[in-house]
């Protein structure tokens, strides 16, 4: 199996056997929802004065879910892997890409809330679905 993934600039096949799962891409690339403008009422004004300059168009942070599925040849080597992913999600910010699919970098923060996990019963596939936060989608 090969894979396209890269996490801190690293193939995640090949250190981890971790591979994207269904609908990676998808989540990645949605539209970004963009923030509200900067409105002024005056009840001695109809309507409102809308602040929008031209060029200035902001985006929300977002949250976002991303699944990742592990492969290995046994349980050992499993749980030896998945702990060493895990570690490089959890020790600060992680630069995502998919060169394939396009040049952006993603910054992302891992959560570590509200992931699910589903392993195969030999222990040697696992499905993780893991929750991110992307502080300024516009810095990729």
């Amino acid at each position: 199996m090969t894979n396209d993934l890269k996490i801190n600039g690293v193939d995640a096949w090949t250190v981890w056997g971790v591979a994207m799962g269904d609908g990676f891409l998808d989540t990645l690339y949605e539209p970004l929802d963009m923030k509200e403008a900067v409105t002024s009422e005056s009840r001695l004004e109809d309507g409102r004065r809308v602040a929008w300059p031209a060029g200035t168009v902001r985006v929300k942070p977002r949250s976002l879910t991303l699944e990742f599925l592990l492969f290995a040849s046994s349980s050992t080597v499993m749980r030896a892997a998945k702990n060493a992913f895990l570690a490089v999600l959890m020790a600060g910010t992680v630069a995502v890409a998919v060169p394939k699919a396009g040049s952006e970098v993603f910054k992302l923060r891992y959560t570590g809330k509200g992931a699910t996990h589903a392993m195969n019963w030999q222990r040697t596939q696992c499905n993780l679905s893991l929750k991110f936060e992307e502080d300024n989608p516009k810095d990729r």
